[in-house]
């Protein structure tokens, strides 16, 4: 039977060169995270698929999931993001946590959708979110995290814009010219993406008295939030921490998950090329109640692996990997490869790198030409005179110079 080589459609593999670029990415999360006083936590890939019901948006529950019955007869999905977990789990121990809980994850997710440019079926999603802190300081802390992530990737805060609005206000709004306030936000999620006749229809389709289409279309075009008190004291904290001039307005934006109650946000590529939005989050204030837990209220946002990486592509970012190897340990047949192994311990319990020779069949010459293949930066080389001068000899293959040295002085 022949095997096709290739990964599944979404799916990919990491070769080391891809696993290091993406690590190194992974690793300034991680950092920029710990930096804002975010702790990391984690939860199963596998859920009772109920916990994305509950409030995920009927197109990720029953589109998006891999979805089955497992042997117990149960209903469960891989999951397809990570905002649910993280409230099952607050629901269960929020308790033990001092407000406001600031926390960071990078799963594995998978969504069972058509890939594309910035999506793909399985990534890895980083996910920051800070709950119990009803402040509009939290939203202001998310959009931060997120900024200072793309700026340590070699971006400029400026080549982005923000384009943000408030759900709750929208609702306030809206809600009296429909009896489908959940499809009509779907719907407005859409805005961008269907003609505008085709908008229009559906929008008439769902008002209660079709003369007030006008109306809504005349909302959803005015870039004006000064009736918005929220949005209003919001523009006026991100002017005051410097963020406010990418800060823009857009009460078409509303985000396709039902959870979020409050500020909702997007981060563009201000050019467009990237034709998506890098990261989106928002407030939500009822979803940890939602799973039997207190009323805790929290704001979160995430992006995955596969937009970043598309991302510094697209901008020829470059992301520096190491793929140096510090010391190759050249062997010699007739001399026991423990004496190679603890040269080999020694210097590995230091922090470095090291490969002992394992084709014993090779001349000095070959294990030369195959370390200066694999980025070794030194060699080592220690035959019956070394051993019996006690010394080691020390080849830098980057400098093309060479050394003979004590063995206990190179070891101390």
């Amino acid at each position: 039977m022949k095997i096709d080589l290739k990964p599944l459609k979404g799916f990919r593999d990491f070769y080391p060169d891809d696993y290091l670029k993406r690590e190194n990415i992974l690793d300034v999360m991680h950092e920029v995270s710990r930096s804002f006083g975010y702790l990391p936590y984690d939860g199963p890939t596998l859920e009772r698929s109920s916990i994305y019901e509950i409030k995920s948006g009927d197109n990720i529950a029953r589109d998006e999931s891999y979805t089955f019955l497992d042997r117990g007869e149960r209903r469960v999905s891989l999951r397809p993001e990570m905002t649910p977990t993280l409230a099952r789990m607050m629901a269960a121990k929020s308790s033990d946590f001092k407000k406001p809980i600031r926390l960071y994850s990078i799963p594995l997710i998978f969504r069972n959708e058509n890939p594309q440019k910035g999506r793909s079926r399985e990534s890895m999603q980083y996910n920051a979110d800070i709950l119990g802190e009803p402040s509009l300081m939290a939203e202001i802390e998310i959009i931060d995290i997120f900024i200072t992530i793309l700026e340590k990737l070699g971006f400029d805060k400026k080549d982005f814009e923000i384009r943000i609005n408030n759900r709750g206000f929208m609702e306030n709004i809206l809600s009296s010219y429909t009896n489908d306030s959940k499809a009509l936000f779907a719907l407005i999620d859409r805005y961008l993406k269907l003609p505008k006749n085709e908008f229009k229809e559906n929008l008439n389709n769902l008002l209660i008295d079709k003369k007030d289409l006008n109306k809504v279309l005349d909302f959803l075009e005015n870039k004006d939030y000064s009736n918005d008190d929220t949005m209003v004291s919001l523009f006026r904290l991100a002017t005051d921490l410097g963020i406010g001039d990418i800060l823009h307005y857009d009460p078409t934006m509303v985000r396709g998950f039902d959870y979020y109650t409050g500020i909702v946000f997007e981060i563009w590529d201000k050019t467009l090329q990237f034709k998506r939005a890098i990261a989106g989050g928002g407030r939500y204030e009822n979803l940890v109640s939602l799973f039997g837990g207190e009323k805790l209220e929290g704001v979160g946002a995430a992006f995955s692996d596969v937009v970043i990486l598309g991302l510094l592509d697209l901008f020829n970012k470059e992301v520096k990997i190491d793929t140096k190897i510090d010391y190759f340990i050249s062997t010699f047949e007739g001399i026991p490869i423990s004496k190679y192994k603890y040269i080999a311990n020694i210097l590995r319990n230091k922090g470095k790198s090291v490969i002992v020779n394992t084709a014993t069949s090779w001349s000095l010459t070959k294990q030369l030409g195959f370390a200066s293949s694999i980025n070794v930066s030194r060699v080592l080389i220690m035959g019956d005179k070394e051993i019996n001068d006690k010394s080691i000899v020390v080849r830098d293959l980057h400098k093309n110079f060479q050394e003979e040295k004590k063995l206990d002085i190179f070891l101390k």
